[in-house]
């Protein structure tokens, strides 16, 4: 997996980026699906891949019945040191979550806008083998799937901008999906950044995974997981907002 400057070198703009508050409602979502799973469970252990800013996982541990605890996994060391002060009860983990072993088991596993970030067949198949060895028997995996080839239409365009103190940035997003026939699309992010009276601009192209529904399901299953979808409230009108739910088959295919 790469590691992008935003979430490294320009890590610290993440709280302006991606507001704590942003995260809330969906992981009341993700709160009532887990519930239903996973009825009458307090104090669940969760491991969370690919965590990021850990503001979604902060909404998770705060929304779950009881004293939930977590163990962080991201790449990026500027992000886990995010987490450590938004979460300190978290313990952080610097660590590849497609080659990661633990040698631990959990009732639940959550992988949040991370999993976008895997553009290849084999980076799936080595995740969904992950949340197998990780997973208790009757434990339960949720990943956020941000965009699916069944419905993908872009290109998407979205225009913010974000103050703080005598500090603003404006940000474009530009999503598309400019070669059909492979299993990427392209997110072109153009970041125009003041503080005081000096402005910088600069641009990072990030690569996201893009995969049919069937295929997701038929790799998790080689991975020995039951995958279903299951559609949240949208975040934008022309988007889908879709979470995969994943439980032990009993054991791998393949």
């Amino acid at each position: 997996m790469t590691c992008y400057p935003l979430y490294s070198t320009h890590a610290y703009l993440w709280p302006l980026l991606a507001p704590l508050e942003s995260y809330e409602q969906e992981m009341s979502e993700w709160c009532e699906v887990i519930e239903r799973e996973l009825p009458g469970r307090e104090n669940l252990r969760i491991l969370d891949l690919g965590t990021g800013g850990g503001h979604h996982l902060y909404h998770l541990l705060n929304q779950l019945p009881g004293r939930a605890s977590a163990v962080a996994v991201d790449l990026a060391a500027e992000m886990l040191e995010r987490v450590e002060e938004l979460v300190p009860r978290v313990e952080c983990l610097q660590h590849d979550m497609t080659t990661l072993r633990l040698g631990q088991r959990f009732p639940l596993i959550a992988v949040h806008d991370s999993f976008c970030y895997l553009t290849c067949r084999s980076e799936i198949e080595a995740l969904f083998s992950v949340l197998f060895e990780h997973l208790e028997d009757s434990g339960l995996a949720l990943v956020k799937v941000d965009a699916v080839k069944d419905s993908f239409c872009g290109p998407y365009r979205y225009l913010t901008n974000f103050e703080q103190d005598d500090f603003d940035i404006t940000l474009t997003h530009y999503e598309w999906d400019p070669i059909a026939e492979d299993t990427t699309l392209e997110v072109i992010y153009l970041f125009l950044e003041r503080s005081g009276a000096q402005v910088e601009t600069r641009q990072e192209r990030h690569t996201l995974g893009l995969f049919a529904k069937s295929d997701l399901v038929q790799w998790a299953a080689n991975q020995g997981l039951q995958a279903d979808f299951y559609d949240l409230e949208p975040w934008d009108e022309e988007r889908e907002n879709l979470l995969l739910i994943l439980k032990k088959l009993g054991s791998k295919a393949s």
